[in-house]
This record gives C-alpha cells, structure tokens and sequence, in this order.
C-alpha cells in the first residue's frame, strides 16, 4: 500500500478544480479500503487539501496522533488533540513531523496580551514580567530545565548570586518559556508566601483561608517558582510550613525552580537559628538537594549570578 501510494506523487497546485476533486475522492477511497479515514483540512483548494492530505497519511499511516489543523494564527501544522498532554517522546515526533513536513512554515506570531495574562495569572511580579517579554535570554542550562519543566518532568533548579544579580529576572523569563510552552507555572516570593501564612487564620472562612489552604495553591502547582528563598523572616511556624512545601513537591517529583542570595547550607543555618528545629532545617536542605539531583547531578541544576548589583551600575 506505501508504494502503491508513493508512486502517486504529489498532486500540482495547478490542478484543474474538477480533475482535483476526482483524485481527492480516488485517494480517499484507497485510504478507506486500508482501513483509514480520510481527514483534510477545510477551506482550502482541492489541490491544497490532497497535499495535505498526503502529508497526513505518512505522518503516522493513521494521522490519529498528529492530525493536519489550522492553528490559531492560521497556520497549517500537525497538532496534538486539544487537551492532550504530551510525553516527552509525543513532542519530539510532534516537533520532528513539523520540521519535516512544513520546514518553510512561518512562526506564529507571539500574543503578547496572552502572555501578559498568562504571566499575571501565574503571579509573576509586572517588573519582571515586561522584562521577560522584552526578550531576556535564558542560560542554556536554564532553558532546557524550563522546557522539560513545562512537561511536568525535571529536577529541581537553584539560581543564586547577590543582590541585583539578576536572579529574579531570569526566574521571570524561565515562567515565560514555561507558559509559552502550555505549562501553568506559579511564581511567589518567599516573603509574599510568609505574608500569606501569616494572614491564614485557626479557621477557614470565604475570605479567610486557613494556614494550610493559603499555600496549598503552590504546594500543588505544576510548576513552582519560589523566588528570593531567605529574604523572608523566618521562624519556628514559617519553618514547618516551608517543611510542608518542601517535602509535598519533593514526594511528588513536581518541578521547582529556587532564586536564592543564600547556599542550601546558609540557609539551613538561618533556618535552624530562626526555629531552633535543627531537624526540620537539614531535612528541607537535604530534600532540595535531592530533587536537584544529589551529589550527581546537583552542579548541572545549580546557577550562581556572578555579578556586581545591576541596579547600582
């Protein structure tokens, strides 16, 4: 049947209408007798809809994965069912048959309002929002970490350096790279998130979240950005409460990104002088270390800004 069908060639643009459409329903009954169903992308030219149509057949023999669509912006792509999600292998094909298949396909143009929603949605401060879509560039290492991130699948990342290093604006262009990808990450600062707690009360009520519900939102984010981690002032209830965020996304292997002016051994030691819990300091150490990777792959997850404070230059 695929040389049978290759030997067909690609149909020519300058089809005649009516010769068009007799190949259009010639082919599709040969797909019908092998046991697949015809799909073409509508409003197009009969010439134009065979192309696709041929491009779609050899995509997967059965094009169920990855049917030809029109997207948002009007391009022509092959695309994954609307609310799908994507294993790391689905979107190497996805990205492969694109390449392939529409090598010469113009980018979509970038929807900055959309991004604008979609960083406010995640809580992304507007300073370092605006400077995320100005077009701040990302490290490499901290690129690929944001694209596996936004597939639910990635080691724990710690950014740190001094204050005005940049930290929290590379943590805001990483948030951009993650929703452009389809990823929902949530961005809070550490002293934001001690506020939150501390506004929690004994009992919930509709405008009064308990303790707990107030930082359940970024114990299950799929992406958590915690931002400026040791700026806050900590003590013995804040450190059970970061225990609580710490240990339920280590558990549960969801992806989280840390911009600190503080190492993991500094801070376990403010932790331990703020609370005098010394266990509950090593074991929120310990589980970032983990998630980064341990002593294996701790130093691939780290990010030290080596740099004089931008803001006084």
């Amino acid at each position: 049947m695929v040389d049978d069908y290759a030997a067909t060639g690609w149909p020519s643009p300058s089809l005649a209408e009516e010769d068009a459409a007799r190949e259009y329903a010639e082919r599709a009954a040969v797909w019908e007798r092998e046991g697949f169903e015809p799909s073409f992308v509508p409003g197009l030219t009969w010439a134009r809809m065979l192309e696709l149509g041929d491009i779609q057949f050899r995509s997967w023999w059965g094009f169920d994965r990855f049917p030809v669509v029109k997207d948002g912006d009007g391009r022509i792509r092959h695309a994954a069912e609307s609310g799908r999600l994507l294993t790391e292998e689905d979107a190497a094909d996805l990205a492969a048959m694109n390449a392939r298949d529409f090598p010469d396909a113009p980018e979509a143009p970038r929807d900055e309002a959309a991004d604008r929603a979609a960083m406010a949605a995640a809580g992304v401060p507007r300073r370092f929002a605006e400077l995320a879509l100005s077009g701040v560039a990302l490290p490499e290492r901290l690129e690929a970490w944001a694209s596996d991130a936004a597939k639910g699948s990635a080691p724990w990342f710690y950014v740190g350096g001094g204050t005005g290093a940049g930290k929290t604006t590379l943590a805001g262009a990483a948030c951009l790279a993650m929703v452009r990808r389809g990823a929902r990450p949530r961005f809070v600062n550490a002293r934001m998130l001690k506020q939150e707690w501390d506004a929690g009360g004994l009992y919930g009520t509709a405008s009064r979240p308990t303790k707990a519900e107030a930082i359940e939102p970024y114990k299950a984010a799929p992406v958590l950005v915690l931002d400026g981690l040791g700026e806050e002032r900590t003590d013995k209830a804040f450190c059970d409460c970061l225990f609580d965020l710490i240990d339920r996304r280590y558990t549960e292997l969801r992806p989280t990104l840390i911009t600190s002016q503080f190492g993991m051994s500094d801070y376990r030691n403010r932790m331990e002088r703020a609370g005098g819990d010394r266990e509950a300091a090593y074991a929120v150490a310990s589980r970032v270390a983990g998630a980064m990777g341990g002593l294996a792959g701790c130093a691939d997850n780290l990010l030290v800004l080596d740099c004089a404070d931008r803001r006084q230059t």
